[in-house]
């Protein structure tokens, strides 16, 4: 949905099982799959739309966090993720996190590889 808008997340409807359910997912050709302003918007957005109408969301977690510096900060990133942050918790309908690959935010690169799964 929205494909060339927020191009750091894909987000659909689908089906699994016959039931519907919304499926979110970073794109790691996009700034490495970090989430950026407009990805975070996308994500809020689709987030509420799943809440509003009952549906389930899986989450396809590959992402190394979110964007930073100066010019992510121009665009108001760390207001625009905080919604996420918001939002995420306070949802209604069941969300189910799927971790594809390892992840790490923002450590010293000598923990990356603490985070296997």
């Amino acid at each position: 949905m929205r494909g060339s808008f927020g191009k750091g997340i894909a987000t659909a409807l689908a089906r699994i099982e016959g039931a519907p359910v919304g499926m979110v997912a970073n794109d790691g050709s996009h700034l490495g799959g970090a989430i950026d302003s407009d990805s975070s918007d996308k994500l809020v957005c689709f987030l509420g739309l799943c809440d509003s109408y009952g549906i389930p969301v899986v989450s396809l977690c590959d992402t190394p966090g979110f964007l930073v510096g100066p010019e992510s900060e121009e665009a108001a990133v760390a207001r625009r993720i905080e919604e996420i942050f918001r939002i995420g918790p306070n949802l209604s309908v069941p969300l189910c996190t799927v971790v594809v690959r390892k992840t790490w935010g923002l450590a010293d690169r000598r923990w990356q590889g603490a985070a296997s799964v």
